[in-house]
């Protein structure tokens, strides 16, 4: 099963183990909230998939990785909306960094065993997938640094 087909078809499990980790980088206080471990991971993993299922030509890809803008993230994108309002929340940029890193271990660590044998079309899977979360990061982390400063928490990642 193609990566983007098994994220969509099994999202509820992905976000569940997403909840479960995504508890594990917050400081305590933001802990009772739990509405913020999930705060937008549906949509950009949704806006993941459709970027991964989009043809891709090497130019488009080179020009991607040098961070210029894909047509499937307006400004207005679920990465965009999150990094808004992680600074709004007080997060730090490790921590909106973290939680990037904690997606990309969930999906992959859900998938992963589901593949019966390594191919060449699994690891461009993995590739795309991993282009598709730097791209959310990087689209997060420029309207978080966009935002007027707030005082942030000190650092609860380790």
């Amino acid at each position: 099963m193609k990566l983007s087909q098994f994220i969509t078809t099994h999202i509820e499990e992905i976000l569940a183990e997403w909840d479960k980790f995504a508890a594990t980088l917050f400081a305590p206080e933001l802990k009772k909230d739990a509405h913020l471990f999930r705060d937008h991971a549906r949509e950009m993993l949704m806006e993941m998939t459709k970027d991964m299922e989009t043809d891709q030509s090497l130019h488009e890809q080179s020009q991607k990785s040098k961070g210029v803008a894909s047509p499937y993230n307006p400004d207005d994108s679920a990465a965009n909306v999150h990094g808004m309002l992680r600074q709004d929340d007080g997060f730090n940029v490790s921590e909106v960094a973290a939680e990037f890193r904690a997606l990309r271990a969930c999906v992959l660590r859900l998938w992963l065993p589901r593949i019966p044998v390594m191919s060449e079309e699994i690891v461009v899977e993995i590739v795309r997938f991993n282009e598709a979360i730097d791209e959310a990061l990087a689209d997060s982390l420029i309207t978080y640094n966009h935002c007027c400063p707030v005082k942030s928490r000190t650092n609860s990642i380790g």
